[in-house]
């Protein structure tokens, strides 16, 4: 579940009570009742799936910006958090009202880091960061429910990857643009290789070497 401040809570199925995510760092107690958490941190949103519609728009989006789709994706991640933060929320609620659905997982860590940086040099596809920007921002600011973010959207994209051109997988050569390839300065050092590495890592026909 997740709270009014972008806190994520798991049931604690030995107590029927729930536990926040990195709560020990965050002062927050570990075992709370619905009815406390609804009393004091509501409203509370539970985490579902992606609706299927939103996966089929995510997927045509990425197919339209081709090589861009990646860099693409990027960006629009870093609008929807500038657009929490700029909207008077503040930093660390702003920053979790992408990972608020699996803070504790790796994939919730590089969406972090990711935000945190400058996005790599290159070409997007503006029409299809505002599609993108269009699916998210509901998932994250729906009064009654919250779709998870940082996993969901490394399996849309490895779909993404994997699907046939021309008889063979898309790829990250299909994905992203020259300038987030292997050996570029931008995938080396400033992020690229962070980003292929969330993206791709459900892939099942389209990692790198060595990736």
């Amino acid at each position: 579940m997740v709270d009014a401040q972008n806190q994520g809570w798991r049931l604690a199925t030995t107590t029927g009570r729930y536990a926040a995510d990195f709560g020990v760092p965050r002062g927050l107690r570990a075992a709370v009742s619905y009815s406390e958490l609804a009393a004091t941190r509501g409203p509370i949103r539970p985490v579902v799936p992606a609706p299927d519609a939103d996966r089929d728009a995510l997927l045509r989006a990425f197919r339209a910006a081709g090589p861009r789709a990646a860099l693409s994706l990027l960006v629009a991640l870093q609008q929807v958090f500038r657009a929490a933060a700029d909207g008077g929320t503040e930093y660390d609620s702003a920053r979790r009202t992408l990972i608020a659905g699996s803070e504790e997982s790796w994939e919730a860590a590089h969406l972090t880091m990711l935000l945190g940086r400058t996005a790599p040099g290159g070409s997007i596809d503006s029409p299809t960061v505002g599609t993108i920007v269009g699916v998210l921002c509901p998932w994250v600011t729906r009064p009654d429910v919250y779709v998870e973010v940082a996993q969901t959207l490394s399996a849309v994209f490895a779909s993404f990857l994997d699907e046939d051109v021309d008889g063979r997988p898309r790829g990250w050569s299909g994905a992203a643009d020259a300038s987030l390839q292997p050996g570029s300065a931008a995938f080396e050092t400033n992020g690229g290789r962070l980003l292929y590495s969330w993206l791709a890592a459900r892939s099942r026909r389209s990692r790198l070497a060595g990736g």
